[in-house]
């Protein structure tokens, strides 16, 4: 786990507790702020997925170029 995957799993956390906490005392803009944060955490852990998966392929231009090459030649 890197720190982008870190940084969204305690944004979701976190909006998970305040949204429990916005319920439990009936304030529903604490409710709305942490589904928002929630939200936020799933997208950056998205995001930090996306960028594992680039830096383990090496971006995917190399492979292009080789199979094309091998085909010509």
């Amino acid at each position: 786990m890197n720190k982008d995957h870190l940084k969204g799993a305690v944004d979701q956390a976190s909006g998970k507790l305040k949204e429990q906490a916005g319920k439990l005392t009936g304030d529903t803009s604490r409710e709305v702020g942490g589904k928002a944060q929630n939200i936020k955490g799933k997208a950056e852990e998205k995001i930090a997925d996306l960028k594992d998966s680039a830096s383990n392929n090496g971006g995917g231009g190399g492979e292009r170029g080789s199979s094309t090459s091998s085909i010509r030649g």
